[in-house]
This record gives structure tokens, C-alpha cells and sequence, in this order.
């Protein structure tokens, strides 16, 4: 009867030592799982941080282009109402060293 025993042990064993190989190998098929979604879930957070990044970077490029066209724009019209509000006495000095300039040298060099 012992030798019965014996076997059955031996027997409860080795279906022991299969349960654990076998739970070990699910184990690290639900680690490998659980690491492979893991890596896919920080990818995708990846890819959407910059692409949400490279959109912002682009909203604030065409902010900065319409900014400076506003800038350059404005800049265009301060010159010319500098140039229009200056042109009386621009003609007026022109007419002034005009005649300087036939005062002293005379109408020779016209």
C-alpha cells in the first residue's frame, strides 16, 4: 500500500510541478500583455502630446504672421501719414534752397 502512496505522491508532484509551469507561463504571457499595452498606451500619449504640440506651434505661428502683418501694416500707415503731414514743409524747404542756390550761383547751373 505505501508503494501505492508513494506513486500517487510522486504523481501529485509532477501535476503540481505542471500546474506552476503552466501558471508561470500565463503569468508571463499576462505581464508581456499587460507591458506590450502599457508601451501602446505611452506611444499613442506620445504622439498625441506632439501633435497636439505641433498644432499649437501652429496657431501661434499664424497669430505671430497676422500680428506682424497688422504691425507692418500700421508701421505703413504712420510713414505715410508722416511723409503727407510733412510734405507742405518739405516743399517749402525745397522751394527755399532752390532759390538759395539761385541766389549764389545764379541760373548758370540750371
Amino acid at each position: 500500500m505505501s508503494f501505492n502512496v508513494a506513486d500517487e505522491i510522486r504523481s501529485a508532484e509532477e501535476e503540481a510541478r505542471q500546474i506552476l509551469s503552466t501558471a508561470k507561463a500565463e503569468a508571463a504571457k499576462v505581464l508581456a500583455e499587460a507591458r506590450a499595452t502599457a508601451e501602446k498606451t505611452i506611444q499613442e500619449a506620445k504622439q498625441h502630446s506632439h501633435r497636439k504640440m505641433t498644432e499649437e506651434v501652429q496657431r501661434l505661428e499664424a497669430d505671430a504672421e497676422l500680428k506682424a502683418t497688422e504691425m507692418i501694416d500700421k508701421g505703413k500707415q504712420d510713414a505715410r501719414a508722416f511723409v503727407e503731414s510733412h510734405q507742405a514743409r518739405v516743399e517749402a524747404v525745397s522751394v527755399w534752397i532752390g532759390d538759395e542756390v539761385v541766389k549764389r550761383y545764379g541760373d548758370s547751373i540750371l
